[in-house]
């Protein structure tokens, strides 16, 4: 754990991430991001998520408001690491609750991809990557999104990291619009999966 400074607005509780809160993330995931994790099953995105928040490689914060998780996002520190070790804890585990949708051609190709994604990352990329920024709907424009955006900061300059990438489908135009607005810089294009591609920003602390 980082320690991450508590914040709090009028109604928003910004804070670190708890066990108790994966299920409600996996929820927000599912809803809000377009992924293809979310097809192995809420199961398996529940359990990528307590890994999230009990993993020393990353860094989860979530936006509480009236008692509810209303938002949160993820940065892995380094993204090898934590694979690694969600595979070295919970691959076992993790296999048995994707089985009934692994043969489908497309969650064999997700998990492939999640598998070899970081190792073919660009040499000079920053090893922290922001995976998951998501609001919930209902308090999207409420200004959540800016102060989860703002406890990630605070949490990785905690950790003396100073520079992390992020990836975004290219036609989402509403995440590359806050991203710019934010100031990230837009360094390539690349594939994903055999047919989509996303836009890789990084961003200076």
């Amino acid at each position: 754990m980082t320690n991450l400074p508590m914040s709090t607005s009028t109604d928003t509780v910004i804070r670190e991430g708890r066990r108790q809160d994966a299920p409600r993330l996996a929820e927000l995931m599912a809803e809000g991001l377009r992924t293809r994790f979310s097809d192995l099953g809420p199961s398996v995105v529940t359990l990528l998520h307590r890994h999230m928040i009990t993993s020393r490689h990353c860094l989860c914060v979530v936006a509480e408001r009236q008692g509810r998780v209303a938002g949160y996002a993820a940065v892995l520190t380094s993204g090898g690491d934590f694979y690694r070790e969600f595979l070295l804890r919970k691959g076992v585990l993790c296999g048995l609750l994707a089985l009934p949708r692994l043969f489908r051609l497309s969650n064999l190709r997700t998990v492939y991809t999640a598998m070899t994604y970081f190792p073919s990352a660009g040499h000079d990329d920053p090893s922290a990557e922001l995976v998951s920024l998501v609001v919930d709907r209902t308090t999207q424009g409420s200004g959540v999104g800016r102060e989860i955006w703002d406890g990630i900061i605070r949490g990785l300059r905690a950790r003396g990291i100073t520079e992390f990438k992020i990836t975004t489908d290219v036609g989402n135009e509403r995440a590359n619009r806050m991203y710019q607005t934010r100031g990230c810089r837009l360094v390539r294009e690349e594939p994903l999966y055999h047919d989509s591609k996303v836009n890789v920003y990084f961003y200076r602390l």
